[in-house]
């Protein structure tokens, strides 16, 4: 009968299966995740506590572990068993705005909108801006029961 766990490359143990996610949590999966060598994949043993004492084991789940610069470790996240195949691709958003990489699809297309964007009102500043700025200089004078109109060509006068 096959081992469930076997040694994972971090000196801890691993699902038989997911060997092959604990690498490319930390060489990359040649996709979108470049990969993180402080990166560990562990099992999490969730305990029932009654009393202040454990009184035994309710699940198991999938955890993401970093060893971070200054020393410490820190958990990124979770997952039940099941959810094994769904790791790298959270990994992945999670990690999606971190220095030193590139921009993710959202932004890439948020920045060429922005660009449609801008040269749409360019567009329509140097259309309109001519009229409105003819518009802005037109004199209204009225004065003794009279309107006169200047700058449309001559002045028209209503008498």
């Amino acid at each position: 009968m096959p081992s469930l766990y076997v040694p994972g490359s971090a000196g801890g143990f691993v699902h038989a299966g997911a060997e092959e996610l604990d690498r490319k949590l930390r060489a990359g999966d040649g996709v979108a995740w470049t990969g993180d060598p402080r990166l560990e994949l562990r099992i999490g043993i969730i305990e029932e506590v009654r009393g202040g004492r454990k009184t035994g084991r309710i699940a198991r789940r999938y955890e993401v572990w970093r060893n971070m610069e200054d020393g410490r470790e820190e958990r990124l996240g979770h997952w039940s068993m099941a959810e094994m195949d769904k790791i790298l691709l959270d990994v992945t958003l999670m990690k999606a705005g971190a220095e030193g990489r590139a921009p993710g699809v959202e932004s890439r297309i948020d920045a060429e909108n922005a660009k449609i964007e801008q040269k749409a009102q360019d567009q329509y500043r140097d259309v309109m801006g001519e009229m409105l700025d003819h518009a802005a200089r037109l004199k209204v004078d009225r004065n003794e029961g009279r309107t006169t109109h200047y700058g449309v060509g001559r002045a028209l006068r209503d008498d």
